[in-house]
Order: structure tokens, then sequence, then C-alpha cells
């Protein structure tokens, strides 16, 4: 099978892109609603994937409107009545339904802020970028935003803003700690997020055992401590599965055994096996067959490892936010190409 490059990626991601853009990144990047902070993340990520595998600065350049709109919405603490904090730190109210109704929530703002700094980190890595100053002055803005009214903010509120009760939401954590102890310039923060993401990496490795499927695939529950089925559901083992990516093409702890093991888990327990009607399961243990349609904030990535992972992927259609899908799939094409 002749996989697509690179160029027939961008020609599916365009029309999407400028779609999704339309309908939702446009105006929840103008809503200073935490709420949709959540989904607009799934834009920076596609937008920071094609911009990695095509160069081409006009992904790059709606990405940094997208987040300057939000940088500038935060107001303090102190000034937002119904947040339970009220204190200096910048910041954005959260309001959905019943549930939520104006307090500041980090599960909203940590879900975006991981790929915050996924893009400060490969435009600091780009020299291309790093170079220009539009670029530069971005970067210094966002990285001292994040310093101050991300990683600052939720750690001193207490640590276990960071130190979630599942495992997919420490995941968040443990992203933006891993960059921002790499962009960062201050020995004491960097200290603070060593410790974040060093202890949640011990966690989820303590958690994860082999898959009673198939024992070369992984398996892990997204409740600490818990080692019986279903396991983690697949959609939000995206979020692991994107965090152990990360960290694994940046050299920190997880290693090409850990990523061969997320492979397998796809491959070999997730997915049904038809190359031309894939499907995959809902939950970790491979039941639930056809219930996990949601692959482009994690799965996806494997295919920059794996040709087969890749090929499956081609066919598959997935349901929704192909910002993301489309745009890793780019990536995966130069990445594997490489």
């Amino acid at each position: 099978m002749q996989l697509k490059t690179v160029q027939e990626w961008e020609a599916l991601f365009k029309p999407e892109w400028q779609k999704e853009h339309a309908r939702d990144f446009d105006k929840w990047s103008k809503d200073n609603n935490s709420f949709w902070f959540y989904y607009l993340a799934y834009g920076i990520d596609g937008l920071t994937a094609m911009y990695e595998a095509t160069q081409e600065t006009a992904y790059l350049d709606q990405a940094i409107d997208y987040l300057t709109r939000v940088r500038e919405s935060a107001r303090p603490s102190s000034t937002i009545p119904t947040s339970q904090f009220r204190d200096t730190y910048l910041g954005w109210a959260a309001f959905y339904q019943e549930s939520v109704k104006g307090t500041e929530i980090p599960l909203y703002e940590t879900y975006l802020w991981r790929y915050v700094m996924k893009l400060l980190r490969v435009i600091n890595d780009s020299p291309s970028a790093r170079n220009q100053r539009k670029y530069r002055s971005f970067y210094e803005e966002m990285l001292a935003f994040s310093e101050s009214h991300m990683f600052d903010k939720w750690h001193k509120r207490g640590v276990n803003n960071f130190y979630r009760e599942r495992t997919h939401m420490a995941a968040h954590s443990a992203y933006i700690a891993m960059i921002m102890e790499r962009l960062t310039s201050d020995n004491s923060r960097k200290r603070r997020c060593r410790d974040v993401y060093n202890r949640i990496n011990r966690d989820l490795r303590s958690q994860m055992i082999p898959n009673p499927r198939n024992s070369a695939a992984v398996y892990w529950d997204s409740v600490w401590g818990k080692k019986t089925g279903p396991g983690q559901d697949t959609s939000h083992g995206n979020n692991v599965v994107a965090y152990i990516v990360e960290a694994y093409d940046l050299g920190v702890f997880w290693t090409k055994s850990d990523v061969d093991s997320l492979v397998s888990l796809f491959l070999k327990v997730l997915w049904n096996g038809s190359e031309t009607r894939p499907a995959f399961a809902g939950m970790c243990d491979g039941s639930e067959m056809g219930k996990g349609t949601f692959l482009a904030d994690g799965y996806v990535k494997l295919g920059r490892y794996s040709r087969e992972a890749r090929q499956v992927l081609e066919t598959f259609q997935h349901p929704g936010y192909l910002t993301q899908y489309y745009g890793n799939c780019a990536l995966n094409a130069k990445r594997l190409r490489g």
C-alpha cells in the first residue's frame, strides 16, 4: 500500500482546518470561558504538527493568533466574582451547564497548555522561527505568562492540581512540567518541574502492566492502583499516549520499549484487524469494539514509529477534529520517512 506523503496530507488538512477555524477554533479563542480551551487544544496541536511537517509559517501564525487572544483574555483571579481562589494570578472562569459555574478549573487550562508548551518548544528548537523577531517575541511573552500564570499558579494553589486523580489528567501536568523544565531559566522552577513529572512518571510506570490480551502490549487503568479490567478507556488514553510520545522524543524517562508496547496495544489489542474498515476497541483490554473512535490526540502519533500503524490510520475514518488528525498524520509521514 502506497502511504500518503506530507503534501497529500496537507491537501486534506487545509479545507478541514478552514472549516474548523470558521466553525469552532476562532470563536473559542475569543471566548474567555476556559471550558472551550479543552477543545481549542486540538487546533493548536494540529497546527503545530503541520508546521513541523511543512515549515509553512501560516500554520504557526494561526496557532499564535489563537493563543495571543487566550493570553490577553486572562484577568486577575481577584476580579473574577465566582472564583474560589481570588488571588493575584491571571486566569479564566469556566462555565458549563450546572456543574461548572464560573470557578477556575485546572483541567481545562492544563489540557490546552500542554500544547502551548509544545508550540513553545517547537519555536525554540527551530532556528528559522526562533531567529525571527515576531516569533521570538511571542515565545518570550508566552513563556513568561506560562511560568507565572500556569505552572506557578496551580503549583502554589496546591500540588494536587498536578497530581490528579486519574492517569490521563496527571499526564497533562507531566507534559507541561517536562517542557517547562526544559525552557525556564529559573532553577527553583526547574526543580519543582522535575519533582512533578518525575513523580508522575514513577506512578504511571507502576500503573502499567502487560495487557491480558497480548503480553507485548501495555495495559493500564485510569484509576491509580487499579489493575483489573476493563482498564483505561481509549478516548482518555490518548492523553497518556501523547505524553509518553513527547517524553520519548525528548529523551525523558520513557524508552523505545515503552513506545513499542503502545504500538502493540494499538495494533494487537485495540484494532479489529481490518485494513479496509478499521475499528478500535473502547477500552484498554480490547473490549467494546467499535467504540474507540477518537484517536487524534494520542494514538495517531504512534504512526511516526510504525509503518503498519500509519497504514491503519490512513484508512480509518476519523469522526472529527481533523485539523489535529491530519496535521499529525502529516508529521508521521515526515518523521517515518526521515
